[in-house]
């Protein structure tokens, strides 16, 4: 049981102060269709999905420790989890195909749902914390996911992603 536990706590990666997370780069193929690419900025390949929609979202979970634990050492652990397409429209996000993947799974114990649960671990440590964030999908883009302290944020690492930011409907 003990290495079943450890292999899921490791398949989370260490959280720092803002930490590069994820790459991901966008290929338009037909109108809201993108083949978008996620190199997770370790030692995994890049993944490739077809996804549906207008944007994409990627999402993570978080464990925090609590501030005894942290003294001892212990680094916050985040894991990215799924990635999504979106619709701007409210009415085609209901209504169009959506598209989901996953980027980590848990196999075969889920250390994380194990934490939320436990009432014994509540007072060490936090996994009640998850985090999303998504931008346009544009033939060309290319964008870094970092992860900071207040969660994911994004940078636009070309000029078509610093286009697409700043034409993006508020």
């Amino acid at each position: 049981m003990a290495v079943i536990v450890t292999k899921d706590v490791y398949s989370y990666r260490h959280l720092a102060d803002e930490q590069l997370v994820a790459r991901v780069f966008i290929a338009g193929k037909e109108k809201q269709q993108y083949i978008v690419s996620v190199d997770t900025a370790n030692e995994e390949p890049m993944q490739t999905f077809l996804l549906m929609g207008d944007q994409w979202q990627l999402d993570s979970r978080v464990i925090r420790w609590a501030l005894p634990v942290a003294r001892l050492g212990f680094d916050n652990l985040f894991r990215l989890e799924r990635l999504t397409g979106r619709y701007q429209s409210i009415e085609e996000e209901r209504n169009l195909t959506r598209t989901v993947y996953l980027i980590n799974l848990s196999e075969p114990v889920d250390i994380w749902t194990w934490l939320r649960r436990s009432e014994f671990f509540h007072k060490w440590v936090e996994a009640d914390y998850g985090n999303a964030v998504f931008a346009p999908m544009v033939d060309g883009a290319q964008f870094n996911v970092y992860l900071g302290r207040s969660g994911l944020f994004i940078r636009a690492e070309n000029p078509i992603a610093v286009k697409a930011l700043g034409n993006w409907p508020t």
